[in-house]
């Protein structure tokens, strides 16, 4: 079974915010169904791993504040390239 773990540290959403502790999320993302050796099964990895980033980035489909939208996007980016890294397939890799 091949599970990956996205962990982000939510310091990045709350920069306009007065200092906080630095909280941690994560949610695990189960590719075990898919085939990571074709392109449609590192499109459909990719795609939960961009579902999983947006959840614990807090990725808002309403109005937001532009440093807020700002900081979604590159907790969104640092989550993405992490988990790409950790799942080690270059097929996924390459379509990143």
């Amino acid at each position: 079974m091949q599970c990956l773990t996205l962990i982000v540290i939510a310091s990045a959403l709350t920069l306009a915010a007065a200092p906080q502790p630095v909280a941690a999320e994560e949610i695990t993302v189960d590719v075990s169904d898919v085939d990571l050796h074709s392109q449609a099964g590192a499109d459909r990895a990719l795609g939960r791993i961009r579902q999983a980033a947006e959840q614990v980035c807090d990725v808002r489909r309403i109005k937001q504040p532009l440093s807020e939208r700002r900081a979604a996007r590159a907790c969104v980016q640092e989550a993405m390239d992490d988990a790409v890294a950790d799942l080690n397939a270059p097929l996924v890799s390459s379509r990143y």
